[in-house]
């Protein structure tokens, strides 16, 4: 098969690919991570480039779906739908790229005692002579205080022990995982224990540095998930795998990529070497789990929805390839279900949800959306399959939180809009899609069905100088222009307030169900708590004003931030934590939302907005 020579633009990178490559995956080759929400399927439009010559496939159907027949002919085309077919050059636009997205990295969580898992103990051993022979991994036991036990020790750390202990005079630090010792230090370092507590997201990546001889928290990193290239989705992720013979090494290759690239940041701007970072742990939801783990994931997206492992996973570092200790001890949180992962364990564990004496919801929007309602006697939860509109895919001109995404709206006499960054926008994000649609709910440009008003019906409701903005025409049919520059607008459309009428009614309908399966109404609900970087930013009022949040008084509304990251740390400071965290999965449960029999009604009736 012949190979091809792929130039792009203004990156100035070339990719060496085989012909019918697509040219998504060419870029991804040389690193350049293309926007492609959809994974690849040809229907969300996010992927445009702009291609030079005619050595390539010819528009698929998608691809006239998508783009203007004027621009199909001046070279725009879809990337994930593309096939190189010869040598080119493509032009990735800025707005094509995935951008580095404001990411939320603190969360609210217990105080714990500190009891890490990891123990350092400084010994000065006997010097070895003829009349006292005793092996070096017994003379380390005979100093330890092993309540008994035996020690036993990585088998590389037995490679160099001999060495090290004579080097240090005899004086050294040994490195305690339980009974098993996985390093041996010359002299005293005590004062380097070090751990990493890390949460992987379907669209970002936090890791935190955390010292384990005091519990604070010394340095966070976090960055985008780059497995996102190959859809912004877990479906999507778990197809690519299904489909592509490498598809789960790719995957897993990207991730713990992430994992090292920002764990050396952190460790780098906290003065901390990474190999006196002696554990790690992990939360994430339980596709992302799999992934790290390198476990096939298949039978995630296929009924009954059966994850490979829930409990609990421990292993060392080296078999994971991240750069830390090589025998750290990784340890995983465990998982509730299929579609409820450790990341929501986490958020239980650091909302002391399983201890609360009065019934709280918890709701965690991202990709999914996840939700955990229930007290001390009982919790359940479930996951609504929200789709990825507030990550900005489906939306016309939705985008992560990055720079030139539009995070805040207000309308006045006209659009008021708050730029990540400054500037003139190049689309709009989830915190800012929840404020301009409640905006348009409450001037009545949108009604309860979700349906746009055009200019003439709204009449008076709204100021003269707002409707000049409220436009209709082939390309976007109805919709509201909320920035213009010279060479693009942002607009919001009727397809797009749809789109938040899917989101946000999968969301109610979770909540719904869940409360009637539970017995329980609003009144019984003394408190909601909004997880996660959407719920974070997210204006309460304006969440409430959707129904994404049920009728609330907003007091009654707790933002809690990334708490899924808090639980990590929780159960890297402390050894009751992890136990704690495994009574949770245990005994919390899950419903599925598909087989009830009253869901579409419910989702039906959720898609509506309040009056």
């Amino acid at each position: 098969m012949a190979t091809y020579k792929v130039e792009f633009k203004p990156d100035g990178k070339i990719a060496d690919v085989k012909e019918g490559t697509n040219i998504k995956d060419a870029a991804a080759s040389v690193d350049i991570v293309i926007n492609s929400p959809c994974g690849g399927e040809g229907t969300c439009g996010k992927c445009r480039v702009v291609v030079k010559g005619s050595n390539l496939s010819i528009p698929t159907e998608a691809e006239e779906r998508l783009i203007s027949s004027e621009n199909l002919k001046k070279g725009h085309r879809l990337a994930c739908q593309t096939k190189v077919l010869g040598d080119m050059e493509v032009n990735v636009p800025e707005d094509s790229k995935i951008a580095e997205s404001k990411i939320l990295s603190d969360g609210k969580g217990q105080l714990v005692k500190l009891h890490p898992n990891i123990s350092k103990v400084y010994l000065e051993l006997d010097e070895q002579t003829l009349e006292n022979q005793i092996a070096d991994l017994s003379s380390l036991e005979k100093n330890l205080d092993l309540n008994g036990g035996k020690l036993v020790a990585e088998l590389d750390v037995l490679y160099k022990m001999s060495e090290i202990i004579r080097d240090s005079k005899y004086k050294v630090t040994a490195v305690l995982d339980g009974n098993t010792l996985i390093d041996i230090e010359p002299g005293n370092t005590l004062g380097k224990k070090y751990g990493l507590a890390v949460d992987i997201g379907t669209t970002s990546v936090v890791c935190n540095v955390v010292d384990l001889n005091n519990g604070s928290n010394i340095s966070v990193a976090s960055a985008l998930n780059t497995q996102g290239v190959h859809g912004a989705d877990v479906i999507s992720r778990i197809n690519y795998t299904v489909e592509n013979e490498n598809g789960l090494e790719d995957l897993n290759r990207r991730v713990v990529q992430v994992i090292n690239q920002i764990t050396e940041y952190a460790c780098n701007e906290a003065g901390v070497d990474p190999n006196n970072v002696y554990e790690v742990t992990v939360v994430g939801n339980t596709t992302m789990i799999h992934l790290f783990l390198k476990i096939p994931p298949k039978y995630l997206s296929l009924i009954p929805y059966v994850p490979v492992v829930s409990d609990p996973v421990e292993t060392r570092a080296y078999r994971l390839n991240l750069n830390v200790n090589s025998n750290a001890n990784v340890y995983v949180l465990p998982s509730i279900a299929g579609f409820v992962g450790a990341d929501t364990v986490g958020v239980i564990l650091a909302s002391d949800l399983h201890k609360s004496d009065t019934i709280k919801l918890a709701i965690d929007i991202g990709t999914n959306g996840e939700l955990a309602l229930g007290s001390k006697d009982k919790l359940m939860t479930c996951s609504c399959a929200a789709g990825p509109a507030f990550e900005g895919a489906m939306i016309t001109h939705g985008m992560r939180a990055a720079p030139g995404a539009i995070e805040r709206v207000e309308l006045k006499d006209k659009p008021v809009c708050q730029v990540i960054r400054g500037g003139h926008a190049i689309g709009i994000c989830g915190s800012g899609l929840i404020d301009v649609v409640a905006e348009m709910l409450k001037l009545g440009i949108v009604d309860s069905t979700g349906r746009m008003l055009s200019a003439d019906e709204v009449g008076s409701k709204i100021p003269d100088g707002l409707k000049e903005y409220l436009k209709e025409n082939d390309e976007y049919g109805r919709h509201l222009v909320l920035d213009k520059s010279n060479d693009r607008e942002v607009v919001i459309t009727q397809k797009d307030v749809r789109q938040v009428q899917l989101a946000k009614g999968a969301i109610e309908a979770g909540v719904n169900i869940l409360m009637k399966t539970m017995g329980i109404s609003l009144d019984d609900v003394s408190e909601v708590l909004m997880a996660g970087a959407f719920g974070n930013y997210i204006k309460g009022e304006n969440a409430i004003q959707l129904g994404l949040i049920p009728k609330f008084p907003l007091e009654k509304v707790n933002f809690i931030g990334n708490a899924a990251a808090a639980g990590a740390k929780m159960a890297l400071m402390s050894r009751e934590a992890r136990k704690t965290a495994e009574t949770i999965a245990k005994n919390t449960g899950y419903m599925e939302l598909a087989v009830d029999p009253d869901f579409q009604n419910e989702f039906m009736m959720a898609m509506m907005f309040p009056e």
